[in-house]
This record gives structure tokens, C-alpha cells and sequence, in this order.
């Protein structure tokens, strides 16, 4: 009998690694290693990830566990650690924290009470309870990319493009949403692929209410059920409440928010969006003449997100993607031509703005039978690296 080569035992070793555990494992590691690395981490100083500022709090009445910048404005953070400490406040100050916008903070209701759970309310658990959650959702994110990987026939490695998108460290750096909205909108993209439609529902809901864009892929859902192509086939398995539940509870939570501040949160953002284009043109005018130091960074993000169009683009109609993957990715990618200069500012802003066209466009080319996905992964691995330096402090 003839021994195993040495090609023959890489390609089992490969086998043993193609299971959604090994990628929520891979995952848990490197963002372990990230918050290892960080100044003011998990076991030093979690508060640090608040990243909060004097313009919005008053260092003398904050908890004392939460350090405040000094002429700082400081970052999104500030404000879920605010709700994560009362979810359902109804005071646009308190615990010595305004906020800014208080319909469209309290919007994004899930994470801040995630948050609030775990911590059992305790303003000196807020800090890490806030990290905690994120990167259990991560974690998370890692398993189902695997899972949905394997479904469309790749290696479930593959499906790191997805929780390693580089948007995802800064959101975990500074305690923000998009994580674990993400999370939950994969959910309910496995569960439909799987045609369990409760867990469908009830995951699509808990995604809107984590952030209110995860509304789009509704939007595609009920665009897939009403317009069908050809024969039902396509809306086979999606059920009415899978549209009906996540549209409901989102506008009775906007009735709420309308009653309790005078506007809905979704309205309450006007100033994110603009012309088409505007706002990206208007950066890369900026940053082209003399870009250097993170000038090239972000030009190296613009340059991957472009990439990454121009490979949804080519891979579109083949690609074996649901309908209301591709209808989706359409609704998002109008979103993203309208974003503002307030948002085409710095990474921080528009890599997280993006998530769910990243997203989007990842299971879409997962779907495709092309090898732009070598080099998407490759880059992106790149890129992430280089991200995760610049942003460990």
C-alpha cells in the first residue's frame, strides 16, 4: 500500500478544516489577539473603546470608570454606552452623556441592550460587557460565513471574507453596532437558505433593530415575493411573516421613537446622504493631489471597495446568489452612491456606512464561479492587517 504524499496529506488536513467551527475559531483568535494587543484592552482598560469626549460629556458627572477626552468630540461609542446604561432612556442627557441625536441613536436599540443585559445594568461592567458582546457576535458572524460558504459549494474558509472585513475592527475599537447587526442579518440569510422561516423572522427583526439599513434586505424580500421570476420557485420557502415580522416591529419602533422625541430615528440622519457621488469625489479630490501617511490607507480602502465592485458587477448574473441577494446588493449599492461628505470623511465613517454592501457583495461572489475571489481574499487579508496596525491605539 503506498504512503500518503505529501500533497495527499495537505489536501486531508484542508478537509478537516472545511467546518464553520474552524472559521468561528479563526476568527475568535485573531480578534483575540487584537484586543490583546490594543492599548487599553479588554483586561486593562475596556473604557477606553468608549472613546468618549467633553463635547458630549461632562467629565464630572460621567461614571468614574469612563475616562473623557479633553476638546474632543469623541466618537459613536460614547452614545450606546450612554443607552447600554438606561436602553429605554427618555432624558437627551443623563449619567453626565448627551446625546447627539437622540431618535437616531436609540434606533439602533439592540446592541446598547445586549449590552445592558449582560452587564446587569452596572455602569462598571458597561465597558466590557460592550467588547464582550461584539466579539461574541464576531464569533458568530465567523460560524455562519462558514456555514454559508459551504452552501454554495466553497471551502467554508472562504467564508473569512466575510467576518474579517477590515470595517469590523474599527467598529469593534470603538464599541459601535454594525457587528452585531451583521450577525443577525447572516442568521437570516442561512435560516432562508435552510427554509427555516421562524428563525428567519425572528432574526431579520432582531437585525432592524440593531441598525435600521439592515431594512434593505426586507425591502429585497418583499421586492422577491411580490415580483417573482418565472414560476414561484423563487419565493419557494419565504413565507409572508418573514417580510411581515421585521417590517412591523420596525415601524412601530420609529412610531415609538416618533412619539417619544417629535421624529423617527430613520429620518433623523438626513445629513449622511447627498448627490451621487458626491461625497466620494469630493474625497478622492482631497486625498489624490498628496495623500501620504493615512491619506494612502484610505485610498487603499477606496481602491478595495472598487475592486470588489467591479467583481459583483462581472459576476452578476451568474452568479447563483437568491434573487433577493442580488436585488439587495442593488438597494445597497444606491445607498452607498449617496452617502456625504459627512460620512466620506475618514475610514472610520465609511467603512462602517458600508457594511452591509460588503457583505452583500461577498455572498454574492460566493456564489459566482470565477477567480476574483483569490485575489479579493488575498487583498483583503492585506488590508486587514495593515488596518489592524494603524488602528492599535
Amino acid at each position: 500500500m503506498r504512503e500518503p504524499t505529501a500533497l495527499t496529506r495537505w489536501r486531508s488536513f484542508v478537509r478537516r478544516l472545511n467546518t464553520p467551527g474552524v472559521v468561528a475559531l479563526i476568527v475568535a483568535v485573531a480578534y483575540a489577539a487584537y484586543l490583546a494587543a490594543r492599548p487599553g484592552n479588554l483586561a486593562s482598560d475596556p473604557a477606553r473603546f468608549v472613546f468618549a469626549g467633553d463635547e458630549f460629556c461632562d467629565p464630572a458627572r460621567v461614571p468614574s470608570n469612563l475616562p473623557v477626552g479633553i476638546d474632543s468630540a469623541g466618537h459613536d461609542g460614547q452614545f450606546y454606552y450612554r443607552l447600554a446604561l438606561d436602553p429605554f432612556s427618555a432624558e437627551p442627557t443623563a449619567f453626565g452623556i448627551r446625546l447627539d441625536n437622540p431618535p437616531y441613536r436609540q434606533q439602533r436599540i439592540l446592541y446598547p441592550l445586549l449590552v445592558w443585559t449582560l452587564s446587569l445594568g452596572r455602569a462598571e461592567s458597561v465597558p466590557a460587557a460592550m467588547i464582550l458582546v461584539n466579539l461574541a457576535a464576531l464569533i458568530g458572524i465567523g460560524w455562519v460565513a462558514g456555514a454559508l460558504s459551504k452552501a454554495c459549494g466553497k471551502h467554508a474558509l472562504i467564508g473569512l471574507m466575510l467576518p474579517l472585513y477590515p470595517g469590523f475592527v474599527l467598529s469593534l475599537a470603538r464599541d459601535t453596532v454594525e457587528i452585531v447587526a451583521t450577525f443577525f442579518l447572516l442568521s437570516g440569510v442561512l435560516a432562508l437558505q435552510r427554509k427555516k422561516s421562524i428563525v428567519a423572522a425572528l432574526v431579520l427583526t432582531l437585525a432592524v433593530l440593531a441598525r435600521e439599513t439592515s431594512v434593505g434586505l426586507i425591502a429585497a424580500l418583499a421586492f422577491t415575493f411580490v415580483r417573482p421570476r418565472g414560476s414561484n420557485r423563487d419565493r419557494a420557502g419565504l413565507r409572508w411573516y418573514v417580510i411581515a415580522l421585521p417590517s412591523l416591529v420596525f415601524l412601530c419602533w420609529q412610531a415609538f421613537l416618533h412619539q417619544r422625541w417629535g421624529r423617527a430615528g430613520v429620518f433623523s440622519g438626513a445629513g449622511n446622504l447627498g448627490p451621487p457621488l458626491a461625497g466620494l469625489t469630493g474625497f478622492l479630490r482631497a486625498l489624490l493631489p498628496a495623500p501620504g501617511g493615512i491619506g494612502e490607507l484610505w485610498l487603499g480602502e477606496v481602491f478595495f471597495l472598487s475592486v470588489l465592485t467591479v467583481l459583483v458587477v462581472v459576476a452578476f448574473r451568474s452568479s447563483s446568489a437568491a434573487r433577493e441577494i442580488k436585488v439587495g446588493w442593488l438597494l445597497y449599492a444606491g445607498l452607498a452612491s449617496l452617502l456625504s461628505g459627512w460620512i466620506w470623511i475618514e475610514d472610520w465613517a465609511f467603512l462602517r456606512a458600508l457594511t452591509e454592501f460588503y457583505v452583500l457583495s461577498v455572498l454574492l461572489l460566493l456564489g459566482a464561479r470565477f477567480r476574483g475571489r483569490v485575489f479579493l481574499t488575498a487583498y483583503l487579508t492585506a488590508l486587514w492587517y495593515v488596518v489592524l496596525r494603524t488602528k492599535l491605539h
